[in-house]
Protein backbone atom coordinates (compact mmCIF):
# COMPACT_ATOMS: atom_id res chain seq x y z
CA UNK A 1 0.00 0.00 0.00
CA UNK A 2 2.55 2.43 -1.34
CA UNK A 3 1.52 5.32 -3.68
CA UNK A 4 4.76 6.08 -5.70
CA UNK A 5 5.10 9.93 -6.44
CA UNK A 6 7.51 12.58 -8.43
CA UNK A 7 10.26 9.99 -9.09
CA UNK A 8 9.19 7.17 -8.34
CA UNK A 9 9.85 7.41 -4.96
CA UNK A 10 8.07 5.35 -2.47
CA UNK A 11 5.87 8.12 -0.34
CA UNK A 12 4.59 7.02 3.26
CA UNK A 13 1.62 5.60 3.69
CA UNK A 14 -0.48 6.53 6.83
CA UNK A 15 -3.21 4.66 8.15
CA UNK A 16 -6.10 6.80 8.32
CA UNK A 17 -9.90 6.06 9.61
CA UNK A 18 -10.81 6.03 5.87
CA UNK A 19 -8.48 3.71 5.12
CA UNK A 20 -9.58 1.27 8.06
CA UNK A 21 -12.98 1.69 6.74
CA UNK A 22 -11.96 0.74 3.13
CA UNK A 23 -9.21 -1.91 4.40
CA UNK A 24 -12.51 -3.83 6.82
CA UNK A 25 -14.69 -2.93 3.53
CA UNK A 26 -12.06 -5.45 2.04
CA UNK A 27 -12.46 -7.73 4.42
CA UNK A 28 -9.11 -7.31 6.01
CA UNK A 29 -9.72 -8.64 10.53
CA UNK A 30 -7.22 -6.33 12.27
CA UNK A 31 -5.64 -8.49 15.10
CA UNK A 32 -4.35 -7.74 18.32
CA UNK A 33 -0.33 -6.30 18.33
CA UNK A 34 1.85 -9.16 18.92
CA UNK A 35 4.16 -8.70 22.37
CA UNK A 36 6.87 -7.00 21.11
CA UNK A 37 8.27 -4.14 23.68
CA UNK A 38 11.08 -1.91 24.05
CA UNK A 39 13.17 -2.52 27.18
CA UNK A 40 16.23 -0.66 28.17
CA UNK A 41 20.15 -2.46 28.91
CA UNK A 42 18.88 -1.62 32.22
CA UNK A 43 16.13 -3.52 32.57
CA UNK A 44 17.55 -6.33 30.31
CA UNK A 45 20.89 -7.07 32.21
CA UNK A 46 21.12 -4.89 35.44
CA UNK A 47 23.75 -2.78 32.94
CA UNK A 48 25.40 0.34 35.30
CA UNK A 49 27.05 3.54 33.71
CA UNK A 50 30.36 2.84 32.75
CA UNK A 51 30.04 -0.83 31.96
CA UNK A 52 30.43 -2.62 28.76
CA UNK A 53 27.09 -4.17 27.33
CA UNK A 54 29.76 -7.45 27.51
CA UNK A 55 30.24 -7.21 30.82
CA UNK A 56 26.58 -6.63 31.97
CA UNK A 57 25.81 -9.53 30.24
CA UNK A 58 28.13 -11.77 31.56
CA UNK A 59 27.94 -10.93 35.49
CA UNK A 60 24.28 -11.34 34.53
CA UNK A 61 24.60 -14.82 33.39
CA UNK A 62 26.93 -15.63 36.29
CA UNK A 63 29.99 -16.07 33.65
CA UNK A 64 33.03 -14.29 32.95
CA UNK A 65 33.41 -12.18 30.36
CA UNK A 66 35.29 -12.86 27.22
CA UNK A 67 35.79 -10.29 24.62
CA UNK A 68 36.69 -11.85 21.20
Amino acid sequence: MIKLHQGNQAEPFFITEDVVAELIAAGYVFGAPGLARTASIRELFGWQPGETLAKAISRRQGKPCSLS
